[in-house]
């Protein structure tokens, strides 16, 4: 008999398939969490009828296009890495974010976010990451002008210290939003220090 597996992600769930190249055609989908723990919710569908799967390691079998999908079961988690150990052991690592905070107006990092270059670094070096995105933001205090100057200027620090730590410079990709994008919502003039950062993403 042979088995191909197929892996499918998504951003609300992540869902395995094993195609079965037997007498009977057989497709089976296992709705698997996500590696913070969320769980998703996708629904398997063909021409008969649908099946939505909502629990981690819940799974359902499609014997025929033209019949309804199985009722679903719930996996153990073993049971979904021994069946799909082969497909589990192809994804890509997933992408690390790190989020460095700065002083008010400034590009100089807080005492806090200056010990964790370390860890950055060599986590970079850990996995050889070719793919990392540095994006600077800004609170809302001061004109949207004066902010897309410091968050460049905060993206900025933060390439030329990979860049000293050895990274080549074509694998970084730079880019500032200014207080366009923040990550807590506040009015104008509001000083927020989660929103004076770099969000590292590291591929």
């Amino acid at each position: 008999m042979n088995n191909s597996i197929l892996l499918v992600l998504s951003s609300l769930a992540v869902l395995l398939c094993t195609l079965c190249g037997c007498a009977a055609p057989h497709s089976q989908f296992v709705l698997l969490p996500s590696p913070d723990g969320h769980v998703g919710r996708v629904t398997v569908t063909n021409k008969a009828g649908e099946m939505p799967l909502e629990k981690p390691f819940e799974s359902v079998d499609l014997l025929y296009p033209n019949e309804l999908p199985s009722q679903s079961t719930v996996l153990t988690e073993a049971q979904v890495n021994t069946l799909f150990r082969d497909a589990l052991a192809a994804q890509p690592t997933a992408p690390a974010t790190y989020l460095l905070y700065f002083e008010p107006g400034t590009s100089r990092l807080t005492q806090e976010s200056e010990k964790l270059l370390p860890q950055i670094m060599e986590y970079i070096r850990t996995t050889n990451s070719r793919d990392i995105s540095i994006s600077g933001h800004s609170d809302k205090v001061g004109s949207r002008e004066v902010n897309i100057r410091i968050s460049r200027e905060r993206a900025e620090v933060i390439a030329k210290k990979l860049i000293e730590s050895g990274l080549p410079p074509e694998s970084l990709e730079v880019a500032s939003h200014g207080m366009e994008l923040p990550l807590v919502d506040t009015p104008e003039g509001t000083p927020e220090p989660r929103n004076r950062r770099v969000e590292l993403v590291v591929r």
